[in-house]
């Protein structure tokens, strides 16, 4: 393994690797954003959809994970890269880290213990860099660059700061983004002073057409409180692949945290969802029964296969066909532990909606009685076209006391995966 000074570089072999940023726990930071760009031999990304990021997790030759428990004491951003189906276009591919909320919380990397960045093969670890620690006040940092040379690849140790965000970084590679506190709208030209036409006047020509500007990357995350209970979005025809993501803590066994060690006898925490259609049709989408639902037909949502085993680092998945969001009228997601010790407050359960365009929408499970095993998370209905996610997080003893509460009237009976 080859520890990079800033601006070393080192070769990396070529198929499945693994870039790994992570750094120490920060009281006062609550995520630092990894990202990364697919950049071509002119220095820029072809189209927005090579900045792979929380809001746009990639595809088979780049996907972001979030890791939050990868590292003991350490938060953690993953990409899985294959650099056989890479496009041959993508030169390099550079990894950046930015501190979420930097403006409102005062954080910039000069506070980040710890930043480092590392590539991984399957025989282990292969090369890493730690950043060092930034002096004028950076929030977003380019922390390295996985680049061709001749036939294999390469990695380098950069660490360049931007004062000014994300945004700015992005723009420097030709991604066009929306962040917080900032405005896309063009600043108005003065009209230039046109003389009178000629007698006999031209006949009119036809104005040409001119396409739509497309809409910016909206990278602002919304987090539902009790405060900010619900969000609109902007009303659509078709919301495409919608995701709804259940994540928690995995602690490490032993002791009372290893109650909630997936696939160690621990807690086992479903996603699913009640839903109801347009038509009038109601019904469940769950792993207990198998009723896992389907994206092309009626019910339009599905859920992943579950995951008993704690393999996956990124929780469990439930999709919705937003193409078909006109004949959903709500849905009700909910989590609820299947088995294990009931104890929501050590799981920090998370369920996170995806739409894509629009930045993440998060609701956190932070209490709840230990005594009652399922958590009505978050509402989605249809509201005239558009889509609003609001946060409800009750708590109930099963499926029936919350179906009553919600006013569903499906008839339960006990079930089991098994």
């Amino acid at each position: 393994m080859t520890s990079l000074a800033k601006g070393g570089n080192a070769p990396v072999p070529s198929g499945d690797l693994k870039v790994v940023v992570e750094w120490a726990s920060t009281p006062g930071v609550d995520e630092i954003d990894a990202a990364a760009f697919l950049i071509g031999a002119n220095g820029r990304v072809s189209g927005d959809a090579d900045m792979i990021f929380y809001g746009q997790q990639g595809d088979r030759a780049v996907r972001f994970e979030r890791a939050p428990t990868l590292v003991p004491n350490r938060d953690a951003s993953v990409f899985l890269i294959n650099t056989a189906v890479l496009p041959d276009h993508v030169q390099k591919v550079a990894f950046s880290g930015t501190i979420h909320r930097a403006r409102e919380t005062g954080m910039h990397f000069g506070k980040i213990s710890d930043l480092r960045v590392s590539v991984q093969s399957v025989q282990g670890e292969v090369a890493s860099f730690v950043a060092p620690p930034a002096s004028n006040g950076e929030t977003a940092l380019v922390l390295g660059e996985l680049y061709r040379r001749d036939t294999g690849w390469k990695f380098r140790a950069v660490g360049q700061g931007f004062a000014s965000g994300l945004a700015s970084l992005a723009n420097t590679y030709g991604v066009d983004v929306e962040d917080a506190g900032t405005s896309s709208a063009p600043i108005p030209q003065p009209q230039p002073i046109v003389p009178p036409l000629p007698v006999p006047a031209p006949l009119p020509q036809p104005q040409p057409v001119v396409p739509p500007v497309p809409k910016p990357i909206n990278l602002s995350k919304v987090s539902l409180t009790k405060e900010r209970p619900s969000v609109s979005l902007e009303k659509r025809s078709d919301y495409g692949d919608v995701t709804v993501n259940l994540n928690w803590s995995r602690a490490k066994p032993g002791g009372l945290s290893g109650l909630f060690q997936r696939g160690s006898g621990g807690i086992d925490l479903d996603l699913g969802c009640l839903y109801e259609l347009t038509d009038g049709s109601v019904g469940c989408v769950q792993a207990l029964g198998d009723s896992f639902g389907q994206l092309d037909r009626e019910p339009f949502v599905a859920l992943d296969s579950d995951d008993r085993s704690g393999a996956s680092l990124d929780g469990e998945w439930m999709r919705v066909n937003g193409r078909y969001f006109t004949n959903i009228q709500r849905l009700l997601v909910f989590a609820f532990i299947y088995d294990g010790v009931p104890n929501w407050a050590r799981t920090d359960g998370l369920v996170t909606v995806r739409v894509p365009g629009e930045g993440p929408v998060e609701v956190r499970m932070e209490e709840g009685s230990n005594a009652k095993r399922m958590c009505a998370v978050a509402l989605i209905e249809n509201d005239s076209g558009r889509m609003r996610i609001s946060r409800e997080v009750a708590y109930f003893r099963g499926h029936d006391d919350m179906d009553r509460a919600y006013g569903w009237g499906l008839r339960w009976q006990a079930g089991s995966k098994d």
